[in-house]
């Protein structure tokens, strides 16, 4: 988890007015001029044309006198004229009024002369010209200072040539006493030549100091940074220096601590050193200027605001805590304000009483400050605030400060005049009286009735005295509260309390508190910063947050406030009990702040446990103002006065509801403060009153979770692996009435709470119990959390996926969603077939939906690439889940395919991606591709360039193919449409309903409420209510404001709708039809695209439910303004000329490294691009695809190189890689074993049984073995070597357990390298830091006294002696108890070696001195080594100095801090033993049981013994230290966590699963084995069907055989056998069935000879057959049994009866239309016009048409409605035209109410007629011909377009008369009828 940090102050612009403070009121010119920008700058004037602002401070009323120009005559200050200019204002009661002017560049300009022009009496005598980057206060540098000038006009002042963004003229005095003046000309030149790089270096160099940089505070950096050795707050790094000169800045340690981006710092537990590093550059000549900063520790962490995934919360003491709290509570009548001590607390202990006794946790208490420094500067009173502490323990509470000082609204409303509470009340300021003259004061009127008093005006001339003692007061309350509060019980701080609501500068605020910190409200946020800034700085550090009533503005007003340096979030004072104003408020108003929250509304609202929760829910927090108000802002005096202690307080109705709530929160407190939002939902709150009588249900994470209740009362569930956990204000005694309730079955349900480990701990098991409905319930209790645990719910996936032609690849698994396929040219579409898990699941595949089994409608193909994608669904009782698999297809082209023929197979267009150029279709390689042909040139012209219309557009574009080789080769392909969206403001691909506001539902108050279906969740579902069974419902969505989009998509349950339509409106009252009636027949998604409308509200209606369907449930529902982004971004690999990349190159994954040797001094980078057009730059420059960049040189260490890949078209579309390349300073050449054959000696060894030197001989198969006793092994290298790695390798069963890998220069002084504990044969290498050695020992800890070693190698290179090398191998230095001087590690002559630096010089002194104290201390040392100028640092050594005597409490705390540094985070993975540090001679330690698992360790003395388990384990344990009598007991427990062991042979092979059926012919699968074991044939019973090695040669019949298996665990060669049983199938078992399937495949094309049933059944033996097939481990009567069922089926194919003989004698069987008459006689469409006659040249009436369709639908009855005037009641067609008008098949005549039923029907109405009715069957009607091939196009109707499009294109109507013309108003005979009607079933019947 992260801590949160707060990012950057934002940056000063232009019209950032806060250079100097200023406030005015509103309308009078002369302080904060708002900022112009001047046309026409001269060449030479740098001023010209810039932006001025200008300023007179005054501190009560601003008076600004104007010349020739009224209101604005600074503007005339830059314009060239010496006649006119600015006049300041100026006020007699005022000694000293302060005035300038500045003039803003934008960026640094480079000037040495400022001219002025002053008025002839009202000028300056003594004045400054002042230059700043940043235009802070404390940053404005003097380049010239003017005293007594004696006259106006010109004046013209030269300095040494300067950079700066600003250039100011600061007046001092002016010519009369206290008077305005008048400066009508400021120009600024360059006169000399800029100044060299070496000089502006060296000036800029000499300016920045430490005094510069120290902090970043405006004011007072004492308070912060007094100096760079105390930093506690951000440091102030410029980036530009005033000589033009550019600043970069290092830091070292590079750890995070110091940001050298913005110079904020980041305190830890302990003061931490940095070297901070300024490089000063201009023109290639650059200097660097070093400082040492000390970041100093936080003395107390009192809480933190902690990120975590989706979750930022708050800590109180440590530990997540619900930000949930409860204000001030009368506080206002018992803080007195100017009474004495004791009257002030006098009733005070109420309010923690009655707040704790609620069940809050939190606490917000206003101080103010003037209560707390009465009467002197700098003398506190913070007794209340020792009482405020000791309370909150006293009730288990944590208090959140809320400061009201200089800028806050408000202040302690006190009685004028009297002692009680009654009485008129006025509001007093917040200042201590001392700083009263130094203000002015206002009379605003009234404030809540109240008469408003001594308002101050806080922006005069001692603002800055004002705001220094102001940030004392508060740091030096929080110094207090770090040495009073050691329970850590101070959470927040509040900086003031609604700043901008201040009264006298209200006005300007609710102007300008928007304007980005570029406005006059700049000096209040400074002041707010600083403030904040100043209690991080302090001893005790909590989050800052600030409030502000947001409601009635657009939060986009307030973003900028989330970046006020130091505060950590902010809230917003609602005073709203509108549940879905709440939840906009957390989830969009204060969606950017880092901790959204409720910062005050009335703690009497009626629902305030209701609003709790929907800002819980929605991540944020909430705070009541006042416990049980009576109104907004006060609390009813009657309660308040009559409180008493030990006595319950008579709470209103939302005091109670919370008296439970909190209880119950309280019980899972942690996890409700960090729970993920996608596990939690809330209950009953959707309302801004709960329903008295409430049921539903919500899915959480696949889990239905639900509460019922009949007292009004609301919930909140949360879950957490498998179980959900619910909480309720709920006054229910778990009588049944009031339940949890799931349509799942619980596993367990119980009431409980989670202990500090988060462990669930059972107060009362409970037993869910099943009703008659279904549903499992679990009773609800006042007060208490219930835990109901559930299994787990699978996701939806495949079981089987099959295709019709080629392979898929890799073979098909449940777990791989992603494969490729390669086809043959001539697979033109392709099929697919998928077994599902589970009974509801389906997969859906382009479009349409199929259940589990299911083969796919034809899938059209084009050669080359094609992506196919497939959702799989699953939808059950309590989950709705959603899978994708991929298939990748490639057409492969053959030698005789022809560009035509490619041309004819491109189905589409990729969709535009952006502005710039279209993307063609792919085609494949060998081949190019161009537009021939665009119907609108205008939007896409010809070579491809794209110009976003004013409206959407549809294009249609043809396409040339021609063969690269072959220039003649070329074709062309058919017109396709390409859809080009209009310019939009709009978010594209965004979803623009995504947690939006649900305002209106006509439906679903008692189901699932509408935000389910826009927030985010697939788990979740707007369920309508039962109500609507018939239709319709509606919800309604607020975008918030108006936007533009055209496309809908919505995700559905299996409850879906039948039929929907959606409307868009901007007022919420008028509504434009977006998508009119329309069917829905399919669960999951459904894309809508439609032209682009614009609205800020949207209305979906459920017009219809769905088959079956009782209700209606819409997953999600999504709306979007659709514009694609390129693909040509992809990078599909990166190759190096030296080196491998680490991991292999994956698009995904951005960054890589790679090692190479000191041979190397520059590598190249090669791209490889997925689009050739691609802009890619490695380290800057552009590299094309596929080739080489520039060689990269290299340095010694890490070198970075960055690959940035960017659209060509789409700029904003942008990809960026890194290489680290760690360049060794050693060549692989030099690297060698330098313990080969040289001189070993054993320190400690006796006699041996093989002799020591065999360990470094270079033969593995000799050892060296001690005949009695451990021997250490010691190595003289014969010179000086770096190393930096060891290797060890034995092989008898005796060998060394734990050791060391010890180096050293000189034989005596020894450095531990590497250390190996709990070695296990038969190998091991110890990779460390490269070190200098000349000699190295082996040091054998324990093992066996006779450990043999085989081998001992040392890799490194040969090194030159040097200072370098001595420094390099000094780790450690040690003292001991009465040590006073430092005893320095030896040296080799002539090398000598000294203290360099010291972190605590009076610990250890440079000299070596050291005073010891009465604790242990740490401190960091380096030495140097040196000869001459040879000189060297050692690295830093952290020395531990022992107390001046050793007592057992010192001791256990320093033996405490060693064990957890080696166990920290976890004890070594499959270690078995660790040396424990010893206690010093004379101590005795023993280690205590605490909890966890007993089994797990095994003190013995010094040392523990593991006992690891297979899963990782814990324990815990205390450190006794003791002397004597004496003992002590370290303050934290040892707490121990042991990763789980690895399996052990016989575990592993106990646990293998094997595929024990397999065919013949192939290689045996055996399990894929974890790395560190080995699986093996040991013996077969039968090696004739599978030998040793797993081959299975062919066999004749299927046989069994027995094999004896051996695992092997690599690491200890331990062995385990096991015996398993394998059938293997010959493969001639399949022949018979194989033939079997060819005999009868060419039944497949036979389909319409045989009856459908029939012909179904032989269908599904054949493709169970194939299955069968496809499966090695099919038994034998799996193969039996579908070969019998394939015959079955065959023998059982019922050919169709002869058709009868047509009764008509006008229809004979050689006319045309004779089939398509039987098909209608035989289905019963069509009748003759009598029994013998058809009248095949009869014109079709459109009451006939209507009743064919009728009659198709099975002729339902309607019940008669006078929809058309010209239908009547019991007509022979009345039914038919009405059912075809209710579904929308056949609608009337336009703006009228007549049908025509004996009308003619012409051709296109027929078309159109036959359209509806495929759309309202669900038919796929994509299929679309091209209307402009036709000759007649022109004559098609706009409404029947689509309708022919479609009959033209699927071959339902074909040309007139043979001709190449549609004929749309022709009429339509019977014959024709007949024809177009039997085409229409053939297609869609099938």
């Amino acid at each position: 988890m992260k801590k949160a940090r707060k990012t950057k102050r934002l940056a000063h612009s232009a019209v950032s007015l806060a250079m100097s403070a200023a406030m005015c009121t509103s309308g009078i010119l002369g302080s904060l001029a708002p900022v112009v920008s001047v046309a026409g700058a001269t060449e030479d004037d740098l001023a010209r044309g810039q932006d001025v602002v200008v300023m007179a401070d005054c501190p009560l009323v601003r008076e600004a006198t104007v010349k020739n120009n009224p209101r604005g005559s600074y503007l005339k200050l830059n314009d060239g004229d010496d006649a006119t200019g600015w006049t300041s204002g100026s006020n007699e009661s005022v000694k000293h009024t302060e005035h300038w002017a500045y003039i803003d560049f934008g960026s640094p300009r480079t000037f040495d002369e400022v001219r002025l022009f002053w008025d002839s009496n009202a000028y300056a005598t003594d004045y400054k010209i002042q230059v700043s980057n940043s235009g802070r206060d404390s940053d404005w540098q003097d380049r010239a200072v003017i005293t007594g000038n004696e006259s106006g006009g010109e004046k013209i002042h030269d300095f040494e040539q300067t950079t700066a963004r600003y250039v100011r003229v600061y007046v001092d005095k002016a010519k009369q006493e206290n008077a305005a003046v008048t400066l009508n000309t400021i120009s600024v030149f360059q006169k000399a030549e800029e100044l060299s790089g070496e000089e502006a270096v060296e000036k800029d160099a000499a300016w920045l100091t430490e005094d510069e940089i120290k902090s970043a505070a405006d004011l007072y950096p004492e308070i912060t940074n007094p100096d760079l050795q105390n930093v506690k707050a951000s440091l102030n790094l410029p980036k530009t220096g005033f000589n033009s000169s550019t600043i970069s800045w290092s830091v070292s340690p590079d750890d995070g601590g110091i940001n050298t981006d913005n110079g904020e710092v980041l305190r830890g537990a302990e003061d931490k050193q940095y070297e901070l590093t300024a490089t000063i550059s201009k023109d290639g000549v650059s200097e660097t200027k070093t400082f040492d900063v000390t970041v100093k520790a936080n003395v107390v962490l009192g809480a933190e605001l902690v990120f975590d995934g989706d979750r930022t919360y708050l800590t109180a003491d440590g530990e997540p805590l619900p930000y949930v709290n409860v204000q001030n509570c009368g506080m206002q009548h018992y803080i007195r304000s100017g009474k004495p001590y004791e009257e002030q607390i006098a009733m005070a202990e109420n309010l923690f009483e009655k707040t704790a006794s609620l069940g809050y946790k939190r606490i917000g208490i206003i101080f103010k400050w003037k209560d707390f420094e009465p009467t002197n500067a700098g003398e506190y009173d913070w007794r209340v605030v020792d009482k405020y502490i000791e309370w909150c323990n006293k009730y288990d509470l944590y208090w959140d400060i809320v400061w009201f000082g200089s800028n806050s609204c408000g202040g302690t409303r006190l009685v004028d005049g009297g002692s009680g509470i009654s009485g008129g009340e006025v509001w007093m300021g917040n200042l201590p009286t001392y700083v009263d003259h130094y203000t002015g004061y206002f009379d605003n009127g009234v404030h809540s009735g109240a008469p408003m008093v001594k308002c101050p005006v806080l922006k005069g001339p001692n603002y800055e005295y004002i705001k220094a003692n102001e940030l004392r007061a508060v740091q030096d309350l929080m110094n207090h509260i770090a040495k009073v509060d050691t329970n850590r019980r101070t959470a927040c701080f509040q900086v003031m309390n609604e700043p901008y609501w201040h009264e006298m500068s209200r006005p300007y605020w609710q102007n300008n508190w928007s304007k980005n910190n570029e406005g006059e409200d700049r000096w209040v946020y400074d002041w707010i910063s600083d403030m904040a800034v100043a209690i991080k700085a302090s001893d005790y550090s909590v989050p800052t947050r600030i409030n502000g009533s947001f409601g009635a503005y657009n939060p986009d007003q307030y973003n900028w406030l989330n970046e006020l340096p130091g505060i950590d979030f902010m809230g917003d004072d609602s005073y709203n009990s509108n549940v879905s104003v709440i939840k906009d408020n957390i989830v969009n108003k204060l969606g950017g702040t880092a901790f959204p929250h409720i910062a005050e509304n009335n703690g009497g609202y009626g629902n305030t446990s209701s609003l709790v929760l929907t800002t819980l829910i929605n991540g944020g927090g909430y705070h009541s103002w006042e416990l049980a108000a009576d109104q907004g802002q006060c609390m009813s005096k009657d309660v308040a006065i009559n409180w008493q202690l030990g006595k319950p307080a008579n709470w209103n109705e939302s005091g109670l509801d919370m008296g439970r709530l909190n209880p119950s929160m309280n019980r899972i407190s942690r996890l409700i403060a960090v729970a993920p939002l996608d596990t939690m939902a809330g209950f009953n709150i959707d309302q801004n009153t709960p329903l008295a009588s409430y049921q539903n249900m919500q899915t959480i994470q696949g889990i239905y979770a639900g509460y019922e209740c009949d007292d009004a009362s609301v919930a909140m569930a949360v879950k957490k692996d498998k179980a959900v956990y619910l909480v309720s204000d709920s006054a229910s005694d778990g009588n049944g009435t009031v339940n949890f309730i799931t349509y799942q079955e619980p596993v367990s349900a119980s009431y409980g709470e989670m202990n500090e480990k988060d462990e669930w701990v059972v107060s009362e098991e409970l037993t869910p119990v099943k009703g008659e409905d279904g549903i499992y319930r679990v009773p609800v209790k006042s007060g208490e959390c219930v835990r109901v645990e559930f299994k787990d719910v699978a996701l939806a996936q495949l079981t089987d996926l099959t295709v019709n032609a080629g392979e898929l690849t890799p073979e098909f698994s449940p777990s791989v969603h992603e494969y490729s396929l390669d086809v043959d040219t001539d697979v033109s579409e392709i099929r697919l077939s998928a077994e599902l898990e589970g009974e509801d699941a389906s997969f859906y595949a382009n479009g349409v939906t199929y259940a589990s089994g299911s083969t796919t409608l034809p899938i059209p193909l084009q050669f080359g690439a094609n992506d196919i994608t497939m959702h799989v669904v699953w939808d059950s009782v309590g989950a709705v889940a959603d899978n994708t698999y991929t298939i990748h297809v490639n057409r492969n082209i053959g030698d005789e395919i022809t560009a035509a023929r490619i041309a004819e197979s491109i189905q589409n267009v990729p969709k535009y991606n952006g502005e710039g150029t279209l993307t063609m279709p792919q085609v494949p390689d060998g081949y190019s591709i161009c537009i021939e042909t665009s119907d609108k040139e205008d939007v896409i012209a010809k070579d491809g360039t794209v110009t976003l219309p004013s409206l959407d557009q549809v294009v249609r574009v043809s396409f040339r193919v021609t063969k690269d080789s072959d220039p003649e080769d070329t074709g062309v392909s058919r017109k396709l449409p390409v859809k080009i969206d209009a310019k939009s403001d709009t978010p594209q691909n965004i979803n623009l309903a995504l947690k939006k506001s649900v305002i209106d539902m006509t439906a679903g108050e008692t189901g699932e409420v509408g935000v389910n279906a826009v927030d985010g969740n697939y788990l979740t579902r707007y369920v309508s209510s039962a109500s609507i069974q018939g239709g319709p419902g509606y919800f309604t969505v607020d975008l918030g404001s108006v936007m533009e989009f055209n496309q809908m998509v919505t995700h559905w349950d299996a409850a879906r709708v039948g039929e929907y339509a959606l409307w868009v409106s901007d007022d919420n009252k008028t509504w434009t039809e977006v998508i009119p009636r329309k069917t829905l027949d399919h669960a999951g998604q459904q894309i809508d695209n439609f032209d682009m409308v614009s609205g800020r509200y949207v209305k979906f209606g459920a017009l219809k439910n769905g088959p079956g369907a009782g209700v209606f449930a819409i997953v999600e529902l999504e709306l979007y303004n659709k514009k694609l982004i390129s693909e040509d971004t992809v990078l599909r690999g990166l190759e190096l000329s030296a080196g491998t990349l680490s991991p292999e190159f994956n698009t995904d994954t951005k960054s890589y490294t790679a090692v190479v040797g000191s041979e190397t001094d520059a590598v190249t980078v090669t791209p490889k691009q997925n689009g050739a057009d691609a802009v890619v730059k490695i380290n800057g420059e552009t590299v094309k695809n596929g080739e080489e960049s520039k060689p990269i040189t290299l340095e010694t260490g890490e070198n970075v190189i960055t690959v940035y890949v960017q659209d060509p078209v789409n700029e904003d579309c942008t990809d960026t890689y890194e290489i680290t390349i760690t360049k060794k300073g050693y060549s692989t050449e030099e690297y060698q074993n330098v313990l080969l054959k040289k001189p070993v000696t054993t320190p400690n060894g006796g006699g041996f049984w093989h002799s020591p030197s065999n360990v470094n001989d270079g033969n593995k198969e000799s050892f060296s073995q001690p005949s009695g006793s451990m021997a250490d092994y010691q190595f003289d290298l014969q010179g000086t070597y770096r190393i930096d790695q060891f290797q060890m390798t034995t092989s008898a069963a005796n060998v060394p357990v734990n050791f060391d890998v010890k180096t050293s220069l000189d034989g005596k002084n020894w450095t531990t390298v590497a250390s190996v504990v709990g070695y296990k044969p038969t190998s091991v290498t110890l990779d460390f830091e490269p070190v200098n050695a000349r000699y190295l020992l082996v040091d054998i800890l324990s093992g066996s006294s006779m450990a043999a070693i085989n081998e001992v190698e040392a890799f490194g290179v040969p090194v030159e002696y040097n200072a370098g090398a001595v420094a390099g191998n000094i780790h450690s230095l040690s003292v001991e108890v009465g040590d006073t001087q430092l005893k320095l590690p030896a040296v080799p002559s002539p090398y000598t070696v000294q203290i360099k630096t010291s972190s605590n010089p009076d610990v250890i002194a440079l000299d070596g001195i050291i005073t010891a104290s009465d604790e242990y201390q740490y401190v960091d040392v380096v030495l140097e080594v040196a000869d001459g100028e040879d000189r060297a640092e050692t690295e830093t050594i952290r020395v531990t100095v022992p107390p001046k005597s050793l007592t057992c409490a010192n001791v256990a705390e320093d033996l405490y801090r060693q064990i957890m540094e080696m166990i920290s985070p976890t004890v070594p993975k499959d270690v078995t033993r660790l040396e424990l540090p010893a206690p010093p001679a004379g101590f005795n330690v023993a280690y205590n049981y605490v909890e966890g698992d007993k089994t797990l360790l095994a003190f013995n003395g010094n040392a523990v013994t593991i006992n690891p388990q297979r899963s990782s384990a814990g324990a815990n344990y205390s450190l006794t230290v003791s002397r004597g009598e004496e003992s002590a007991t370290s303050e934290g427990w040892l707490r121990f966590t042991v990763p789980g062991r690895s399996a052990t042979a016989q575990e592993m092979i106990d646990e293998l699963k094997f595929e024990t059926t397999q065919k013949s012919g192939n290689l045996l699968k055996l399990p894929e084995m974890p790395e560190g074991y080995k699986l093996e044939i040991v013996s077969s019973s039968n090696q004739s069907v599978i030998n040793l090695v797993g081959n299975m040669p062919e066999i004749e019949s299927t046989t069994k055989v027995d094999l004896y298996l051996k695992v092997t665990k690599t690491d200890d060669g331990t062995t385990a056998y096991r015996t398993v049983k394998f059938t293997v199938q010959s493969s001639a078992d399949f022949k018979a069935l194989e033939n079997l399937v060819k005999q009868y495949e060419e039944l497949y094309t036979q389909e319409d000879l045989y009856e459908a049933d029939s012909f179904r059944n032989f269908l599904e033996a054949m493709r169970e057959a194939t299955r069968v097939l496809g499966e090695e481990s099919s038994s034998q009567a799996q193969i039996d049994d579908a070969a019998a069922a394939v015959q079955e089926a065959v023998d059982s194919l019922v050919k169709k009866a002869e058709p009868e003989e047509l009764p008509y004698e006008d229809v004979k069987d050689t006319d045309w239309f004779y089939n398509d008459v039987r098909t209608m006689f035989e289905k019963g469409l069509m009748t003759g016009v009598d029994p013998e006659t058809f009248a095949p040249a009869l014109n079709l009436t459109r009451d006939q048409f209507a009743v064919i369709l009728w009659r198709a639908e099975g002729s339902p009855k309607m019940d008669y409605s006078k929809k058309f005037t010209d239908v009547a009641e019991g007509q022979w067609y009345t039914d038919a035209v009405l059912w075809a008008n209710e579904n929308g098949i056949a609608t009337g005549y336009a703006d009228s109410k007549l049908f025509g039923p004996a009308d003619p029907i012409s051709r296109e109405q027929a078309a159109v007629m036959l359209y509806r009715y495929a759309e309202y069957k669900g038919y796929a009607v994509s299929e679309k011909a091209d209307l402009d091939s036709y000759d007649d196009a022109d004559a098609v109707q706009e409404y029947a377009k689509d309708a022919m499009a479609w009959a033209a294109g699927a071959g339902i109507i074909k040309g007139k008369d043979g001709q190449n013309i549609l004929a749309p108003q022709g009429n339509t005979n019977r014959a024709e009828s007949a024809a177009v009607i039997s085409r229409f079933v053939q297609k869609y019947e099938k």
